[in-house]
């Protein structure tokens, strides 16, 4: 009876052993699946990526007295394109009298750097032929294009689709012009 007792408790030492086995096992396999399906199926799921919001306003520099630079801000539209907003800051700044009547923006676009190529007509050369009037124009539409498109930090001028040296001597805008906040009023 002794040898059939001892038998019967090894038996139930070896149930137990494969109870807690299959419960390891499975607590394994749960680990596993969930590792798995996060692996593969998770990274289906697309998240959506909230739109920058879009600014309310835009802000125009323009020169006051002198070449010290005011700031004014204008409210606008919902949802206005970055275009139609470029193109209604170079309106003001001709109604300002900082930009000639006639000058025309063709296009206006940025690069991954963070470069606004702006091809304006010949008239930004041709109209601004006194240093204060270059220094106004070049510096209105630079502090003004870079405040306001988003990520920009500096502006290649094109004339007719071309890079110049200078519209009359005074600023080289060869290459990309950044902000000046010397300019601008406190």
């Amino acid at each position: 009876m002794l040898i059939e007792e001892f038998e019967e408790e090894i038996r139930r030492k070896k149930r137990r052993k494969k109870i807690i086995l299959l419960i390891i096992t499975f607590i394994w396999l749960g680990f596993l699946t969930i590792l798995l399906y996060n692996r593969f199926f998770s990274d289906n799921i697309i998240i959506q990526e909230k739109e920058p919001e879009k600014k309310e306003e835009i802000v125009i520099f323009y020169p006051d007295k002198g070449l010290k630079f005011k700031k004014m801000t204008l409210k606008l539209q919902k949802n206005m394109q970055e275009k139609e907003r470029v193109d209604l800051a170079i309106k003001t700044l001709k109604e300002l009298k900082t930009l000639p009547e006639a000058l025309v923006l063709y296009e206006v676009g940025s690069d991954e750097r963070g470069i606004i190529y702006a091809n304006f007509s010949k008239h930004l050369v041709e109209e601004t032929k006194e240093s204060k009037r270059e220094i106004a124009a070049v510096f209105s539409i630079v502090n003004t294009l870079i405040t306001n498109i988003q990520n920009a930090k500096a502006v290649q001028f094109l004339i007719e689709g071309e890079p110049v040296y200078t519209l009359n001597g005074i600023i080289y805008i060869y290459k990309p012009i950044f902000f000046n906040d010397n300019l601008v009023e406190d």
